[in-house]
């Protein structure tokens, strides 16, 4: 026997031995996306969404004006006055949520592409079914919460459901232990379970918390209640959260909300992970992971089947309407600017 003929047979062999470890390996994918203001061209009752209403919609009713009116401030009330938001420019917008979502897995989109800022399931429908009908999405889980400006979290997956969704609404209190009155208005906390392809029963979890502007203590009580609702999961069930957490750099800095109360919990994704980015959104001049993705620590520390693959921890922005000049994170302006003021945060699990 040559020694041509042994090399060539080793290496067929290593061949082999490669591709049956790549057909044991299953991968999930999970992305994280602040879709910023997605909303329909429709006006919803006890919704306060006259910013995103089709101009002539708004001229023809005075009431509609009248509310705009009320905005808070002049920029708000001169955005809510102005915006046309038609249905032309709610075609641009999905367009670009879409090709963001296509921009990972090969095309394909993430498996659960965990959604931030949906108006409703309508806005949601269209997205999926106008945009996204090739990709498989069959799950699509949106729960109206008590916003009133009328965003509110969604889930589409691919995988089925082994139990129904639910929406937490977060019990906020003020600074004396009574209930607060700003919090009371967050979005909640989505929880859709899902099965993984071998079985796997996953909780995931969607949270948007009260933004900067508010008091710091409510974003410690929402990460505690996520943790909370952790703890709450039926035995071998794993958990995988994310959302837009509206911590900063600096508020993590001088708080811990992330790197000690979340990651105590958690295995927190750009925490474990991603060495090379910088953030998904800009606040106050700072890069800061607004958006998170954490998972189960069994998924970090090899006791569960399913293992977190940190080298595919990254947030995408190759969309080129994504990234302004300074490259950050390109925020939607009708008729036809930017995606989103959030770009994504994605990671893989793996089970082999």
């Amino acid at each position: 026997m040559s020694l041509r003929f042994l090399k060539s047979s080793w290496a067929v062999l290593g061949l082999l031995t490669f591709a049956l470890h790549v057909q044991a390996e299953t991968r999930v994918s999970v992305m994280q996306f602040n879709v910023e203001n997605l909303f329909d061209t429709v006006d919803d009752a006890n919704r306060d969404d006259e910013t995103f209403l089709p101009l002539a919609y708004k001229k023809a009713h005075r009431e509609v004006m009248a509310k705009c009116d009320q905005q808070s401030n002049d920029r708000f009330k001169q955005e809510c006055r102005e915006t046309d938001w038609n249905d032309q420019v709610f075609e641009t917008k999905i367009t670009r949520v879409a090709d963001v979502i296509r921009s990972v897995n090969k095309g394909r989109g993430p498996d659960i592409q965990m959604l931030v800022e949906v108006e409703n399931i309508n806005a949601l429908t269209l997205l999926r079914d106008r945009k996204l009908a090739d990709l498989g999405y069959k799950t699509m889980e949106l729960i109206e919460g008590p916003d009133t400006r009328g965003i509110d979290n969604a889930v589409l997956s691919r995988f089925p459901m082994w139990d129904k969704s639910q929406l937490h609404v977060i019990p906020f209190k003020d600074k004396n232990g009574n209930p607060d009155k700003t919090g009371s208005r967050s979005r909640g906390i989505l929880e859709v379970r899902l099965l993984l392809p071998d079985g796997q029963k996953v909780a995931v979890f969607v949270g948007h918390f009260p933004s900067m502007s508010n008091p710091t203590y409510l974003r410690k009580q929402a990460v505690a209640e996520l943790n909370r609702l952790k703890s709450t999961l039926p035995a071998g069930v794993l958990a995988i959260a994310g959302g837009d957490f509206n911590v900063s750099a600096e508020e993590d800095h001088q708080q811990g909300y992330i790197s000690r109360d979340l990651a105590g919990e958690w295995a927190v994704s750009h925490l474990i992970g991603c060495k090379d980015c910088r953030g998904t959104e800009v606040f106050k001049g700072e890069w800061s992971f607004l958006d998170n993705v954490s998972f189960s620590p069994s998924m970090n520390n090899g006791q569960a089947a399913w293992q977190i693959d940190i080298p595919s921890i990254s947030v995408p922005h190759t969309v080129k309407e994504h990234v302004t000049r300074n490259e950050e994170p390109a925020r939607f302006l009708p008729p036809s600017e930017g995606v989103s003021d959030h770009w994504p945060l994605y990671v893989e699990i793996v089970k082999k």
